[in-house]
């Protein structure tokens, strides 16, 4: 299976960061809370109609959290004292609850580089929202070699945040990660998906992808010549490592073809 990652070419920054990719492998991997959609990656969740059930499990992980070293026993007594008081049935108590998560994962996210990709090569929205009308270009990756390296996963597209429940779910089985795969459904023709890595102290967010993940370039159908020739030549001396292909215009309907061109 193939990726793709829709880039500008529109000005000498632009065409840097495509050179760094095409010639030497080097992509960068966005801070979330960077994004354009001002809801994307904010690990936010409803409380909806959570049962005692579920927020005793709540109870249960901060009670142990906070008290490492108290028995099961004790443990349990707490928790049982928690839900009598019936706190989490109080709207203020709900609203501090998310504040406090939404604040702990904030801070947990800017550890994390994401590297966005959509399924598809021939959307006309795409090319003309991230590859600057279609002046631009589009890179190919393979799914298989950069799973090798980083953890991936296709974006889910819904109308609403994730239950209370599923947050719990995700705490549980050490997959908040997972959140930043939640996506709001007026997205979904963009058929993304995600490459996540954790980026270490001082380690920088432009990575160097390893040897096969990076599979060919695209041009865009209104790029000019000029542009067309540059990438042509940076391509070529890649060997055979890389494959260049070119989107032209659908003649009897909107959209475009993708057709190989070395």
């Amino acid at each position: 299976m193939k990726l793709y990652r829709y880039l500008s070419f529109s000005d000498e920054a632009a065409r840097k960061r495509a050179r760094n990719t095409i010639l030497s492998s080097l992509i960068y991997f966005q801070l979330p809370n960077k994004f354009n959609d001002p809801f994307d990656c904010k690990t936010s969740f409803r409380y909806g109609r959570a049962t005692d059930a579920v927020w005793q499990r709540h109870y249960t992980n901060t009670v142990r959290t906070q008290n490492r070293r108290k028995s099961k026993q004790e443990i349990r007594a707490l928790v049982e004292f928690a839900m009598k008081r019936g706190l989490h049935k109080e709207p203020t108590f709900r609203e501090e609850e998310l504040k406090r998560f939404q604040a702990v994962l904030s801070d947990s996210v800017k550890k994390l580089g994401i590297l966005c990709m959509s399924e598809i090569n021939n959307d006309i929205l795409m090319w003309s929202h991230y590859s600057d009308g279609h002046r631009g270009i589009c890179l190919q990756f393979d799914k298989k070699q950069l799973q090798k390296y980083f953890y991936i996963e296709k974006v889910q597209y819904r109308s609403l945040y994730p239950t209370f429940k599923e947050f719990l779910d995700l705490v549980d089985t050490n997959q908040l990660h997972k959140l930043l795969m939640f996506k709001s459904e007026h997205w979904e023709y963009e058929c993304e998906w995600r490459a996540i890595h954790n980026i270490h102290r001082n380690e920088a967010r432009l990575l160097r992808l390893a040897p096969g993940i990076l599979t060919g370039v695209i041009l865009g159908c209104q790029m000019s010549d000029r542009y067309r020739a540059l990438i042509g030549e940076w391509v070529k001396s890649m060997g055979n490592t890389l494959h260049l292909y070119e989107a032209k215009r659908n003649l009897s309907s909107y959209g475009v073809q993708i057709f190989r061109v070395t």
